[in-house]
């Protein structure tokens, strides 16, 4: 069994829509995103590289500076360093001369502590000492030597 479709009340729209079908495309059909044109692939390339080329620059010159920075911060550690160095030097052989001449000094107090005992030995030659004997309130060199004379 065949029916009829229903009906509207409102009107049609077929009077109303062109004859010419190139300038409207059909309802059922969707349009579609196309390709970027070649120009714009190359301008957008182009800012790219002016970009990336901006940004490589830019870092060279951050290095540069830093590399010239460090450049100056060694050789300022490396005049420090040959300062401190020929310093050094110096002082060893301050230190040197300091060592020979103590050992030369303590050579002459050795010296000096021989002449001053062997002095000591020809001191006690030539002189003797008196024992057990009573003082007198006149006594004299001359007194003691009387009385060992005598005896």
């Amino acid at each position: 069994m065949f029916r009829t479709p229903e009906k509207c009340n409102s009107d049609s729209n077929l009077p109303r829509v062109p004859d010419d079908k190139e300038t409207s495309p059909p309802s059922f059909v969707s349009s579609r995103i196309k390709r970027k044109r070649s120009e714009e692939i190359l301008t957008d390339l182009a800012d790219f590289k002016a970009e990336m080329k901006e940004m490589i620059t830019s870092w060279m010159d951050q290095q540069n500076s830093e590399r010239t920075e460090i450049t100056s911060a060694l050789r300022s550690i490396e005049e420090s360093l040959s300062f401190l160095s020929t310093k050094y030097d110096d002082m060893c052989k301050k230190v040197d001369l300091m060592e020979q001449e103590r050992h030369k000094q303590k050579e002459y107090i050795t010296i000096l502590e021989n002449k001053v005992e062997n002095l000591m030995k020809a001191q006690r030659k030539y002189s003797f000492e008196l024992k057990n004997v009573p003082r007198s309130e006149k006594e004299s060199k001359e007194t003691l030597l009387n009385m060992v004379e005598k005896h």
